[in-house]
């Protein structure tokens, strides 16, 4: 502890005391371009760390040495300075002037004095001094500092001299300033695995793990504000821990059971083979059928407790106090947290197969070639949540889904002792699933949109309005849903309640001031009379894009004989332009048709184009079985690495609509206008 209490005044000084009259020119303006600097002398001067801001500017009675006329400095001894009789004389302290220094070589523990006598001996000028106020040295001083103390415990620099701490904390920049918290962890993992004997017609095998995650995250903080103007000074000192302990349980299992086939085994064994001689060969076609019924899951527990204590010191003094308060407060928490009950998942098979094999009559066991069919039921309860932060996540709502699949398969298989292949190939030539009916056990997000609105004013252009529009389906009677947005950062701008619009649509509306030009992301959550959770899925917007599309029109209207089922031919062009590709991963746009009465014809998957800022040239061509009129509506899109992979943002508010007439005619338009890139679209209704 008292390490770390030294090194807090180390820092307290290294924020209070920043002045070296070495530095060039050009950097007298800071470490912030926004701040107009003076030469803390003429002026007031601030100084930007890693560490805060200190605004000063020195009495015309302080004298200050440092590394540009340190040479003159002959000694220090405690309060005496001893000076070389060549100091020139606008440098040599008076008798009431005060003397300051920051940590050095020559001043290892810095000075701040108010000189008594100045005499001469030894050949040395010999200036006695002894303590003073702020006030003597300064004309102006205000201190913002918040400091890691983590920062000057780093084995680096800890154990170096006031002098290099203080030239450290000088060259960090305000982004070296985040700090990293002191960090401890461990984990224990153990898994285990045994296959069940296997009891009549049962076989199965069993999987069980546990994990168990330590970690502890130590903050040390220094807050420290002071002003000489209004005689207020703020000192904090925060030590604050926070232990998560997590841990994962669960196990996987699998069970099969031999329902009907030809193995002794088997719950229905069949004893007569059915087979069809080939002529007067020894080869045989042999039918095999077998059915089978499979069940395996997986389930698992999961909990997080949280420790939090946090402990300030301090004291406080307010312009309107006369004393300053001391602040000592001690605060500590712990809870346990699990996720749902259903994490996991179960999955029921019924697989009817039969097999066709060729072999030589009596040699079946050993060897034979065959083809199967398998087809059958499947039944799959599935949930996967998670616990981080904010409380539980979920990453797939549980469902109950219900499907059915088809596979074909050929192979060989070579043995000698039944039931025991030695060499078994199995190709599949056909496999399939196709789900039949899904069931949800909780609310599901259906759709989710940010959608842009105006500007705040005309005045102000970083602050703008938005809407957050969410669909579920299967609500509960008590439902209430929330929009959490935080930025690029990770930090938290603001959550709020929905409100509900319709049957399964609820939104609100928000406004996002982006001065500092950052991404955006929504998250959706819930609460109800039993849990409060979270959806995973993130939303990006606010992304500094620009996608503007222009020039879109329609080129010609043809009849393309190679496509008889739908020869009616539209060809649409355009132009979009795109910048900001630091921020996404792909461009791309997407096309809606109308009739001209506003019904729906038909929509496109999204289609993209390469990852590269400028205008870009591209055309469309859409097919159709009638000749009719159309419009078409083309959206430009986006995506982020936020969110799922094939997740992507429409920018609805760019978007453009363009007519279609079948009697347009032949492109009359120069070759210079062929577009760089053709997508071809189907019209199937």
């Amino acid at each position: 502890m008292k390490k770390i209490f030294l090194l807090i005044l180390t820092a307290l000084a290294f924020a209070s005391c920043t002045l070296y009259m070495d530095e060039p020119e050009d950097d007298k303006k800071g470490k912030d371009d926004n701040i107009e600097n003076g030469d803390g002398f003429s002026s007031p001067r601030t100084d930007v760390t890693a560490d805060g801001t200190t605004t000063y500017q020195f009495n015309p009675t302080t004298k200050v040495f440092d590394e540009t006329n340190s040479q003159y400095v002959l000694n220090v001894e405690d309060s005496v300075v001893w000076l070389s009789t060549s100091t020139p004389y606008e440098m040599i302290p008076q008798v009431g002037d005060a003397i300051y220094s920051n940590f050095s070589e020559t001043f290892p523990d810095a000075m701040i004095g108010k000189v008594v006598s100045v005499t001469k001996e030894n050949g040395m000028i010999k200036c006695v001094c002894t303590d003073t106020t702020l006030g003597h040295v300064y004309k102006k001083l205000d201190i913002h500092a918040s400091i890691n103390v983590a920062d000057y415990m780093d084995p680096a620099i800890a154990d170096k001299s006031l002098a290099e701490k203080r030239r450290y904390a000088m060259q960090r920049t305000r982004e070296e300033g985040i700090g990293e918290p002191e960090k401890t962890e461990f984990s224990l993992d153990l898994n285990a695995n045994k296959d069940l004997k296997s009891y009549k017609f049962l076989t199965g095998s069993l999987t069980g793990f546990f994990n168990f995650k330590y970690l502890s995250l130590k903050y040390r903080k220094i807050d420290f504000d002071l002003s000489l103007e209004k005689e207020q000074v703020r000192f904090i000192f925060t030590d604050s821990t926070v232990t998560t302990k997590r841990f994962k349980v669960g196990g996987t299992a699998s069970l099969q059971a031999d329902i009907m086939s030809t193995a002794e085994s088997s719950l229905l064994p069949i004893t007569k083979k059915l087979e069809i001689p080939i002529g007067s060969s020894p080869v045989v076609v042999g039918f095999d059928p077998s059915l089978s019924v499979s069940v395996s899951g997986t389930a698992e527990a999961i909990g997080v407790n949280r420790e939090t204590s946090v402990q300030k010191m301090g004291i406080e003094k307010t312009a309107n106090s006369s004393k300053p308060k001391i602040i000592n407060s001690k605060y500590s928490k712990s809870q346990m947290e699990s996720g749902n009950d259903i994490n996991g998942n179960l999955t029921i098979n019924a697989d009817l197969t039969l097999e066709l094999y060729v072999a030589v009559k009596g040699l079946d066991k050993f060897f034979r070639l065959y083809g199967s069919g398998t087809t059958g039921p499947q039944l799959k309860l599935s949930a996967d949540t998670d616990i981080n932060d904010m409380g539980v996540l979920i990453n797939n709502p549980p469902t109950i889904e219900a499907g059915w699949n088809l596979s074909f398969n050929i192979g060989a298989r070579f043995q000698l002792l039944k039931e025991k292949p030695i060499w078994n190939f199995k190709g599949t030539i056909f496999e399939g699933y196709w789900p039949v009916k899904t069931f949800y056990l909780s609310p599901r997000i259906t759709s989710m949109a940010i959608i842009p609105l105006d500007y705040v004013s005309d005045m102000n252009v970083t602050k703008r309005r938005y809407v957050a529009r969410v669909w579920f389906t299967e609500t509960p009677k008590t439902f209430n849903p929330f929009v959490i947005i935080y930025n690029s950062d990770a930090e938290l701008v603001m959550n709020d309640y929905l409100k509900k619009k319709s049957k399964n649509s609820w939104e609100t509306e928000f406004e996002i001031d982006n001065k500092k030009n950052k991404t955006f992301y929504a998250m959706v959550g819930y609460d109800d009379d039993s849990k409060r959770a979270i959806y995973s899925d993130k939303t990006p917007f606010g992304v500094r894009t620009i996608m503007e599309l222009s020039n879109c029109r329609q080129a010609c209207s043809y009849t393309d004989f190679d496509n008889p089922k739908r020869p009616v031919g539209y060809e649409i062009r355009g132009e979009l332009y795109t910048s900001g590709k630091s921020t996404v991963t792909q461009w791309g746009m997407r096309f809606e048709l109308h009739r001209p009465d506003g019904t729906f014809a038909a929509s496109s998957k999204p289609v993209f184009f390469e990852l590269r800022d400028g205008k870009k040239k591209w055309g469309l061509r859409l097919n159709s079985r009638k000749p009719e009129k159309y419009i078409i509506r083309i959206v430009p899109i986006y995506k982020t690495g936020y969110g799922k992979k094939d997740k992507f943002t429409a920018m609805e508010d760019k978007a453009m609509e363009v007519t279609l007439d079948p009697e347009f005619g032949e492109c009359k338009e120069p070759t210079s206008e062929d577009p760089n890139i053709y997508f071809d679209l189907l019209q199937t209704k």
